[in-house]
């Protein structure tokens, strides 16, 4: 096999804030190593470290507003609602014009992706300086609700290469609700595989660092000064920071502690000069929350006849609304204005409320640390000792850093710790004690966007993207099934469990329906037998025999988008649309058996296979447990020639393999194995007779099929739809693939080989496009959303930057089109609707809209499902986002009964080792009955 290697390269008012304050993580440059049950970081000298600054975030721009609400009170971490997914778009459309509005009052958004990248740069360059072992550095910017998100950053770190990473809460003082949030969604982007190959360590917590207390206590002073030295002394330290529901305090959470600690650390500073109190702002509702709050000390100071204050926020490292619109504004009415520290666009102003001027009191707000040298040293300073503890064997987290709250009932908290422990590493645990053994591993499905018919003939190559929906198999030991059974089911399905004999003999291994079987299933039964003779062969039949002197239980699933959800959208009342999907759960039954159920084209059963052969050759110690690990290894490769075989001996054919690529090596180019390498093999009698082994090795060079490592541009997004005609639609069932190609003249492959070769190639030189020049792609690209494609290159004033990318978007779209043209005359030769005639207005339609570059038929075509490439950027404002606007086309066809599926293309690469509490409704799905 030929393998080329990729290029290098609150519900209320405080609630729907942005809880600011700054997060971020550099890799350190540590190679984590997993020995008996300990994590050491060890240094490794090359590469740079990436340092990431977590935070909540807010809305940069008022039009921004409302996202950042909806994702904010979507997120359970956070705000556990009930009914969350329907409530929290609610009261984001009822809070967005109020919030809006604050927005405005501070200058029309907030600065604090301004502030974060000015410390993150600033600390980066300290940082070469100080710890030139891990240079360069690169700070990154992972918002919680708003761009850029924690999904966007961890794609932007994929594709520089990031090997090594700190997450550094910007958060001073730890909270749940803050930087565990943050933290427990880098771990959901890590469970997805966005993080894949990435050493993580984290800075949990530094509201004591003497450098961070300097700075503050230097504001502090400043603010001061501004009252006259006779009565300077007498001014009140009022220090304020978010509140909390007791409802998060007596479960245990320290971030009250924590903030106490850094007011005792500041007055330490400040050699206890002035009087002080730390309050509490933002409380909103009904319940109790910690007090008292900001506005009621203010209030009662100047009742007590208290004339000077200076507010003081403890907990927020940079402005944003809390302190611009809160601080400033809500708790005073302006009295002067001072020169603002925003210029023009963020007015900062001192201000008193009438109350306070009638006690004759006088409030000023000390300043934020925004570009405070002192405090950027103090990042600085905070990451290189981080650094010099992970040289010295400290580990990637902080001993403090794996308590959980005592009170604690999220599941998702203690597997993140678990995990950023392991430096970001995934192990196979079982949640189940008893079973002592348990293997998972997933694979994806597939859509093939070029090459459908091509691929068939090793000559032509095609291009096949993975897809972010997976099939899961869970192999657990299990003491109450007996031995040599093994047990295999299929959760969403009705009657899908199979039992099977595993017979042995001094020299062979034997796999036997059990007469409880009700039904046979083809696929998993050949799987079961062709892969316990391979282990027979490589380990010996005894070995096989003593794995399975407890019975097996293995569970299969996939998720939902393998299947059609018209059905269960109908049962809810919900509408055919990608937010509606998300709302069901994962792996939800479907209630028919399984020779009854509607798939959706995605390859289910390769992916399938895939999951299940890889999962039986770790589970039997075949392979290594870290051998899908690497894109190249001996196992993956063994994984897939026994996939391929089994995928084979099932149809009755050797197929062109991609399907079954895909699920084992993700998306690519793919060109196929010469099919006489299996075709030994296909017979019920060599499969008893024959040694499999010599030709399922990878060293066996018959295999000669080519993966070329292919992924879709930045900032690009795949849409899949699943389309149902009617009950008429014609099949193309009846004429097998290679007797349709028959028909086609030579010159008519040429053309579609070079129009799928070219598409291939514009793909990834826009990939490249976006490594050379970010800022000109991603405005290029936001550009050409905003317009139809007839549009994209008209534009003679447009920046030279963005030229070469719309130049190549449009010759992407040309392509794609051209494509489609020389399929449908394909189907015209040999009387097959390849491009049905419903399809293509379907695909015009779509094709049509702004932002779309292309679409087509996946696969061999047919009525079944259509794919788009669109573009999607980070923020499409103030027009409509591509995807929107397909979604739209899609609700309102009539002519097709269209059903969006919600995958996208993987970022997670091909078959993969799981951890069973990672993977989200999983363990629920597969636990034994």
């Amino acid at each position: 096999m030929a393998f080329t290697a990729p290029r290098t390269t609150a519900l209320t008012r405080s609630l729907a804030r942005s809880f600011a304050s700054l997060h971020n993580a550099p890799p350190p440059n540590k190679r984590y190593v997993v020995w008996r049950a300990e994590l050491y970081c060890t240094p490794t000298l090359n590469g740079s470290s990436a340092i990431v600054m977590m935070n909540m975030g807010g809305p940069e721009t008022v039009t921004e507003t409302h996202d950042f609400l909806k994702n904010l009170f979507s997120d359970g971490d956070l705000i556990p609602l009930p009914f969350q997914r329907f409530l929290a778009p609610w009261i984001a459309r009822r809070r967005t014009p109020q919030i809006e509005k604050q927005y405005t009052d501070i200058g029309g958004g907030s600065p604090i992706l301004r502030y974060t990248k000015l410390q993150g740069e600033g600390m980066a360059k300290l940082l070469d300086e100080l710890h030139p072992e891990t240079a360069p550095h690169k700070a990154y910017v992972a918002f919680r609700y708003v761009r850029p998100l924690t999904e966007q950053t961890a794609a932007e770190m994929k594709a520089d290469g990031v090997k090594r990473a700190i997450a550094f809460t910007q958060y001073p003082q730890y909270s749940c609700s803050t930087t565990g949030s943050s933290l427990n969604e880098m771990f959901r982007r890590g469970s997805a595989g966005d993080t894949e190959g990435i050493e993580w360590s984290v800075i949990d917590r530094w509201g004591t660092h003497p450098g961070f207390i300097e700075a503050v206590a230097q504001n502090i002073e400043a603010a001061l000064a501004k009252f006259p030295a006779s009565t300077r002394k007498d001014t009140i330290l009022l220090f304020s920071a978010h509140s909390l529901p007791m409802s998060v305090v007596n479960r245990g959470d320290p971030y009250i502690l924590e903030v106490s600690a850094s007011v005792s650390a500041v007055m330490d500073r400040l050699g206890h000069s002035n009087p002080f109190r730390l309050v509490w702002q933002s409380q909103v509702g009904p319940s109790a929350w910690m007090g008292m709050q900001t506005g009621e000390a203010l209030k009662g100071l100047a009742r007590l006849g208290k004339k000077q204050v200076v507010l003081v926020p403890i907990a927020f490292t940079s402005d944003h609304i809390e302190t611009l619109y809160e601080l400033d504004l809500e708790y005073a009415e302006e009295a002067r204005a001072v020169r603002s520290p925003f210029r023009t666009k963020h007015r900062r102003r001192e201000l008193t409320r009438p109350w306070l001027r009638q006690h004759g009191i006088e409030v000023h707000r000390a300043e934020s640390l925004n570009g405070s040298p002192v405090f950027i040293r103090a990042l600085a300073d905070i990451a290189a000792q981080h650094l010099k503890d992970c040289s010295a064997g400290k580990g990637p987290v902080s001993t403090q850093f794996g308590l959980r709250c005592p009170g604690c009932t999220n599941a998702i908290c203690g597997q993140q710790k678990t995990w950023f422990s392991r430096g970001g590493r995934f192990l196979s645990i079982s949640p189940f004690p008893s079973m002592a053994h348990t293997t998972v591993v997933s694979a994806p499905g597939k859509v093939l966007v070029s090459g459908g018919y091509l691929v068939l003939d090793p000559k032509y190559s095609g291009t096949v993207v993975s897809t972010s929906s997976r099939f899961y198999t869970v192999i657990r030991e299990d003491a109450s099934i007996s031995a040599n059974t093994i047990r295999v089911r299929s959760p969403q399905f009705s009657m899908a469990t199979w039992e099977y004999a595993a017979l042995t003999s001094s020299t062979a291994v034997s796999v036997e329906d059990l007469p409880i079987n009700t039904s046979k299933n083809k696929f998993v039964h050949l799987a079961l037998q062709i892969t316990l003779t391979l282990v027979a062969e490589i380990s010996g039949v005894t070995s096989v025999k003593e794995a399975l002197s407890k019975g097996l239980d293995i569970a299969i699933v996939g998720d939902n988008d393998f299947y059609s959800q018209r059905e269960k959208l109908a049962s809810l009342q919900l509408p055919r649309t990608l937010s509606s999907l998300s709302q069901i759960p994962p792996f939800t039954p479907t209630g028919v058996p399984l020779s009854q159920v509607h798939k959706t084209g995605l390859g289910s059963s390769a992916a399938l296979i895939t999951s299940l052969v890889s999962g039986l050759l770790i589970h039997f110690s075949s392979i290594p447990a870290d051998s899908l690990s690497s894109l190249t290894s001996d196992g993956r490769m063994l994984a897939h020639n026994v996939a391929q075989y089994v995928h084979c001996f099932a149809q009755g054919k050797v197929g062109s393999g991609f399907d079954v690529a895909a699920a084992v090596f993700g998306s690519h180019l793919y060109t196929r194995f010469n099919p006489a390498v299996l075709h030994g093999l296909m017979s019920d009698e060599t499969l008893r007779s024959q040694a499999l082994l010599p030709t399922l090795a990878p060293t066996n060079k018959a295999w000669d099929h080519a993966i070329k490592p292919f992924k879709l541009p930045p900032l690009t997004r795949l849409m899949l739809a699943d389309v149902d005609a009617g009950s008429d639609t014609p099949s193309l069932v009846g004429k097998p693939p290679a007797v349709i190609a028959a028909a086609w003249p030579l010159a008519l492959w040429t053309d579609i080989d070079t129009l799928n070769t070219r598409l291939a190639e514009t793909l990834v030189d826009l990939s490249t496009l976006y490594e050379q020049d970010v800022t000109g792609y991603t405005t290029a690209l936001k550009y050409i959303a905003s317009l139809q494609h007839i549009q994209w290159s008209a534009n003679p004033f447009q920046p030279e930057e963005e030229r070469p990318t719309i130049a190549k978007f449009h010759d992407a779209h040309t392509i794609s089109q051209a494509i489609r043209a020389k399929m449908r005359e394909m189907g015209e030769l040999s009387g097959v609707p390849i491009e049905p005639e419903e399809q293509t207005k379907l695909l015009d339609s779509c094709v049509s809209l702004a932002g779309v570059v292309g679409g087509g038929v996946p696969g061999a075509g047919g009525y079944d499902a259509i794919w788009l490439l669109v573009c999607d950027p980070v923020d499409a404002s103030p027009d409509i986002p591509p995807l929107q606007r397909v979604e739209e086309v899609w609700s309102e066809y009539t002519e097709l009964d269209v059903s969006p599926l919600s995958v996208v293309e993987s970022l997670a690469g091909g078959a993969r080792v799981e951890t069973l509490s990672a993977i989200p409704g999983l363990a629920e799905a597969t636990a034994p009955a």
